[in-house]
C-alpha cells in the first residue's frame, strides 16, 4: 500500500523546487528590467545634455564681446573660428560633426554586453 505521508512529502519537495526555480527567474527578469530603466534614464539624460549644449553653442558666438575675449584669451580658437568664416559657420560645422559622431560612432552604455 502507498504511504500518503511519503507521497505528500515528495509533492512538497517538488513544489518547493518549482517555487525556487520560479523565484529565480523572477529575480533575473527584475534585474533586466532595472538595467533597461537605467539605460533609458541615461539615454534621456544624454539627450537633454546634448540639447542644452546645442543651445549654448548657438548663443555663444552671438554674445557681445566674445570675439574680443577670444582674441585676448584664446587667440588659437579665434583663428580657427575666423578661418571657417566666423562663429555661425563654425557652429554649423561643429553641429554637423557632433551629429555624425552620434550616428556613426555610438558609444555603448556603461555595463553593457557590447
Amino acid at each position: 500500500m502507498v504511504d500518503y505521508g511519503i507521497v505528500l512529502g515528495l509533492l512538497g519537495v517538488a513544489s518547493g523546487a518549482a517555487s525556487l526555480i520560479y523565484s529565480r527567474s523572477q529575480v533575473v527578469a527584475a534585474r533586466r528590467q532595472a538595467e533597461q530603466a537605467t539605460r533609458a534614464t541615461l539615454l534621456e539624460s544624454n539627450r537633454e545634455i546634448s540639447v542644452r549644449l546645442q543651445q549654448i553653442r548657438s548663443r555663444f558666438f552671438k554674445t557681445p564681446g566674445i570675439d574680443e575675449e577670444l582674441r585676448n584669451s584664446r587667440p588659437e580658437i579665434k583663428e580657427v573660428v575666423d578661418s571657417v568664416g566666423g562663429g555661425e559657420v563654425y557652429y554649423f560645422f561643429r553641429d554637423v560633426i557632433d551629429t555624425f559622431e552620434d550616428i556613426f560612432c555610438p558609444t555603448p552604455f556603461p555595463h553593457s554586453d557590447r
